[in-house]
This record gives C-alpha cells, structure tokens and sequence, in this order.
C-alpha cells in the first residue's frame, strides 16, 4: 500500500476524531457557562432588576445552545478501527505510524524515535478499544 493511500485513509479517521473531540469539548462547557450565569444573575437580582432581565435572556440562549450541541458527532474509536484495517491487510507498523505523523494523528517529526512513540500509542490505543465497555 502507497504512503499516499495511507495518509489519505488515516486523515479521513483523525477528521472524525477530532470532530468527536470538539463536540465532546463543547458539551461539557455549557453547564459551567450556565452555572456562572445564573451565580451572576442571583447577584444581579440584589443590585439592579434590569440587569437580571439581560442575565435570564444570556440564560435562555445558552439553555438553547445545549440544545443544539450534538455530543455523538464524529466517531472517538475512527482512527483505532483504520489502524486494525490496515494491520488486517498487511500494513507495516512503522508505515502506519509515519502516515499517522504526517496526518497530525501522533506528534513529532519523522525520526525513528517518533516513529516509535506512535506506534506504541496506536498499539495502546487498539489495547483500549478492545477492552472497552459497548
């Protein structure tokens, strides 16, 4: 398999990880957001009423936003089901973990020790997804 079929099959997975990552970053903001607007609003409540009014309608908006934020975006385990593919086709680890360091999937450059950081958290990562909770 070409570098450039590798690159291409893993950055398609790490897009929808990273999807995954920031839906799931979004969705555990919002109840601190809120929590500090409605400690602001109590405190507002005792100064001026009309600013209160301006507090409840922040309220509102974030309450509609959690709303719309769609936690199961993307796909968390995308990249660790490509990795077991390409394992299954005969792929070599150290192509693989090239590939996942051009793809930004694993950090550093492409040295030899690199190389060997990213494969053994793609190896670690693969140990996780087999042994998690459905």
């Amino acid at each position: 398999m070409s570098p450039t079929e590798l690159d291409a099959r893993l950055r398609a997975a790490w897009e929808a990880v990273q999807v995954a990552r920031m839906a799931r970053q979004r969705g555990t903001r919002l109840p601190a957001a809120r929590r500090a607007i409605e400690r602001a609003k109590g405190l507002l409540l005792v100064f001026a009423h009309d600013l209160a009014v301006e507090a409840d309608r922040l309220a509102a908006l974030i309450a509609s936003e959690a709303q719309l934020v769609d936690r199961t975006a993307g796909d968390r385990w995308a990249l660790i089901r490509e990795v077991d593919a390409l394992r299954a086709e005969g792929a070599a680890a150290h192509a693989i973990a090239r590939a996942a360091i051009r793809v930004g999937a694993c950090a550093g450059p492409a040295t030899a020790a690199a190389v060997q950081a990213c494969e053994t958290r793609l190896r670690k990562d693969r140990a996780r997804f087999r042994t998690r909770r459905p």
